[in-house]
């Protein structure tokens, strides 16, 4: 996957590790991964995160600094450097394109793999996730953040509209029978 500005990151793990970095300032290899292992589908491992680390280090995306506690041994400290920085911080596309694949993973594997049920039980579960994130976002109070917000309460509200008329057309082609169930 390409990013802009010539880095080239090798996978969304990268996108993922530079996140967490800069959301905990610095951070030794092994609580990076006690971090990673938040995602209830993938448990990262030493054998793949230590040589991510390694290599954005060695590209300059990372600084790594040997710390000693105590009389334990010497330990790794990762933080962002200006040019890792620049990456998360000047070019949102970076964001944009890692969710793009994603999307696009979506998009092919729910026309394969997904029934009626499955996708809209997926769709409410992530749109409630995305809502979420609105409500727990600190937006700016500018004039554009009023403006772009104000944009997705009219896409919202229409496209509630949509689905009311789905579900209408869906019953006017069904019979339904109501079943008392005890």
């Amino acid at each position: 996957m390409m990013f802009p500005s010539g880095y080239n990151l090798k996978s969304p793990i990268e996108l993922l590790i530079l996140l967490t970095i800069k959301k905990e300032k610095e951070i030794h290899g092994f609580d990076l991964i006690k971090k990673l292992n938040q995602f209830k589908y993938w448990e990262p491992k030493a054998g793949t995160i230590y040589p991510i680390l390694e290599r954005l280090s060695n590209k300059g995306i990372l600084e790594k600094m040997e710390v000693s506690e105590g009389k334990v041994r010497k330990k790794s400290l990762y933080s962002l450097t200006k040019e890792g920085e620049e990456i998360l911080e000047n070019n949102n596309e970076v964001f944009e394109i890692s969710f793009d694949f994603f999307e696009k993973v979506f998009e092919i594997g729910n026309e394969i793999i997904l029934d009626d049920l499955k996708f809209i039980e997926f769709l409410n579960n992530r749109i409630k996730k995305y809502l979420g994130f609105i409500q727990k976002k600190k937006f700016e109070p500018s004039p554009e953040s009023i403006s772009e917000l104000d944009k997705l309460t009219a896409l919202l509200n229409s496209e509630i509209k949509n689905i009311d008329k789905k579900i209408s057309d869906l019953k006017k082609e069904g019979k339904f029978v109501k079943i008392k169930i005890e």
